[in-house]
């Protein structure tokens, strides 16, 4: 990587003790190194937000797929245990057994595959 820290102290030296430099144009070179500066934090902004991007794709895929089960799991509820009483309200009934008393997801899973 380019140390413009260096380049543009170089530049300013040669200038101040008035020797012969290969740097023939100080205020040129020096706005070159703040522009590769510029360039590089932009490079770096553009790289953590492609890296955030990315983080939040995934992340999103999962949160995708959870819906689907989701979806999945209330379909299959409507299609296969809507019950009718007398008066017309309607109920959704299933028993998920002792193996997921506490996990309705799979206790509707569980469900599912039974059927």
């Amino acid at each position: 990587m380019i140390d413009t820290a260096t380049i543009k102290q170089a530049a300013i030296d040669s200038d101040e003790t008035g020797f012969a430099s290969v740097l023939t144009n100080n205020d040129t070179v020096i706005a070159l190194c703040d522009e590769i500066e510029r360039l590089t934090a932009c490079l770096k902004k553009a790289n953590d937000q492609a890296e955030h991007f990315e983080r939040e794709w995934y992340l999103r895929g999962d949160e995708i797929e959870r819906l689907r089960k989701d979806a999945a799991r209330y379909q299959w509820l409507k299609r296969e245990r809507v019950e009718s009483n007398y008066e017309g309200e309607l109920s959704i009934e299933f028993e998920c057994g002792f193996d997921h008393w506490n996990d309705i997801d799979a206790a509707i899973d569980a469900a599912m595959e039974a059927k």
